[in-house]
């Protein structure tokens, strides 16, 4: 059962780490029609939201580690697990209190279901020890 588990979360960190990278790739990328159309404002000054893409890059190398070697690099599951949580609250409190896009919305459901699977199959193989 600890195999079956330990492939599990390998796929989960490997699609949480592709997202992040997709999600990073975005935002440096995004244009002021794609922030419009997300019911974002257009913004002259592209900085924050590049160094946003910039950290959701190299957060996906951390998850990327974390589940190619589960052992060697147990911290970054933990690691994964309280930024997922952190950007699950992060994300509801400013849906609910600044900006209701439904972007947001989405984001924080998504990452709230990642924090859900790593700490759900991290702690089944930590119990099968």
């Amino acid at each position: 059962m600890k195999y079956q588990n330990t492939i599990v979360l390998k796929w989960i960190m490997f699609l949480t780490g592709l997202h992040s990278f997709i999600v990073g790739v975005g935002l440096i990328f995004i244009t002021n029609q794609l922030r419009s159309f997300f019911g974002f404002a257009p913004s002259p000054e592209q900085f924050f939201q590049t160094q946003g893409g910039v950290f959701h890059i190299v957060m996906s190398i951390a998850y990327f580690l974390g589940g190619y070697n589960q052992t060697k690099y147990k911290m970054l599951i933990w690691f994964s697990i309280i930024v997922k949580l952190c950007a699950t609250f992060f994300l509801f409190t400013y849906f609910f209190l600044v900006n209701s896009s439904i972007l947001i919305l989405v984001s924080g459901v998504t990452d709230f279901i990642m924090f859900l699977l790593i700490f759900t199959y991290f702690r089944r193989i930590n119990l099968d020890n």
